[in-house]
């Protein structure tokens, strides 16, 4: 390419063949050509910008088709007799939920990806129970023509026994072979019937969609649980808290207690320092029914540990409650103190000086009424 601008060339670059050929450039070709090719560059940036954009829309569309959170499935149990329970499973390990009666059926809502068991019979070497397991789940259609993402429901069922398992729906089948599990494609209130390996029916269910109010209350109810484990776990370590250190003083406590003969001189520094109260002593203390310091009074005490009984101002009470969590209650403001009583002189100085006011008044008012006589 050249390196020459006008007629002015770069130091170290040689002349252009073709530029000295032609002369030297037209200013208003190149203005134009300048023009021209900002425009093009512009337009470029725009085409950039607004692909971004599309870009970004698209990928909020995609991250905003997440599947519901529940799916809601009847189950039903197919047996002439002998309950069907209902088992939860996590990790491996299985939860007792419920139990279907012979024919019974119930609607259930149930977590996505929530795994469910099925069990007749009695888990025991003598009579070892039937068992299936169910897990529903929902997918979304991810193309990128696809602008709504329809939602697709499925089921997957898991044979956790050493014999077949036959998987009837409409006028279709399969064996479900042991150990093994396979997952279908259910459309919405499409039923399953589940067999044992002698073609006894077992139990059947079917699947269906939520609508946004369903979603939204199960959400609700999802979140209230959540918040009350929240505030249990942080109660529960509260009062765990609350208690070691209760353990720890009562433990201090005793140790400052113990007989004169067996009392170190760490000991009886300690038993001197602790506070002691008799019955209806005005209190604040803090024992296992209260988290803070209370007002209250001793009720009993002090027993053979050291501890005290306290009544609360409140109504609650606290038995065998350690010296280091009770402290003397801050005085209650009482009446005012009545003045401090006059010595004799000073008592005579005031009344002289009432004397004094009183003949200086009488003074004024005849000096006042001698002029009206005259």
């Amino acid at each position: 390419s050249c390196r020459v601008f006008g007629d002015q060339k770069v130091p170290g670059a040689d002349p252009c063949p073709k530029m000295a050929a032609a002369g030297p450039p037209d200013a208003k070709t190149d203005e134009a050509a300048l023009l021209e090719n900002q425009a093009a560059l512009a337009a470029e940036a725009k085409h950039k910008r607004e692909a971004e954009e599309r870009k970004k829309r698209h990928d909020a569309d995609r991250k905003a088709l997440t599947p519901p959170s529940h799916v809601k499935m009847l189950f039903r149990n197919t047996r002439d007799d002998g309950d069907l329970s209902v088992y939860t499973i996590s990790h491996e390990s299985a939860d007792y939920h419920s139990k279907l009666a012979p024919g019974e059926e119930h609607t259930y809502y149930i977590a996505r990806e929530q795994v469910l068991e099925f069990r007749h019979g009695a888990a025991s070497t003598a009579d070892p129970y039937w068992r299936a397991r169910v897990k529903p789940f929902v997918t979304i259609d991810d193309e990128d023509d696809d602008e709504t993402g329809a939602a697709h429901m499925g089921l997957v069922f898991e044979n956790t026994m050493g014999e077949h398992i036959a998987v009837e729906f409409a006028k279709e089948g399969f064996w479900l072979e042991p150990k093994k599990k396979t997952a279908y494609n259910a459309e919405e209130g499409h039923a399953f019937s589940l067999s044992d390996v002698q073609r006894t029916p077992r139990f059947a269910c079917s699947v269906y969609g939520l609508d946004d109010d369903e979603l939204a209350s199960l959400a609700k109810k999802s979140k209230e649980r959540e918040d009350h484990l929240s505030a249990k776990a942080k109660s529960d370590a509260a009062a765990a808290k609350r208690d070691a250190e209760f353990e720890a003083a009562k433990r201090r406590a005793a140790a400052a207690v113990q007989a004169p003969a067996q009392w170190t001189l760490e000991q009886a520094e300690a038993e001197r320092k602790l506070p002691h109260f008799k019955r209806d002593d005005a209190v604040e203390a803090m024992g296992r029914s209260v988290d803070a310091y209370v007002p209250g009074k001793i009720r009993g005490g002090p027993w053979d540990d050291g501890t005290y009984d306290i009544d609360y101002d409140d109504g609650r009470k606290d038995t065998r409650v350690v010296p280091p969590l009770i402290r003397k209650a801050a005085p209650k403001p009482g009446p005012p103190a009545p003045a401090a009583p006059m010595d004799e002189r000073e008592a005579k100085k005031i009344e002289r000086a009432k004397a004094e006011a009183a003949q200086l008044a009488a003074a004024e008012r005849a000096a006042a009424a001698a002029p009206a006589a005259g």
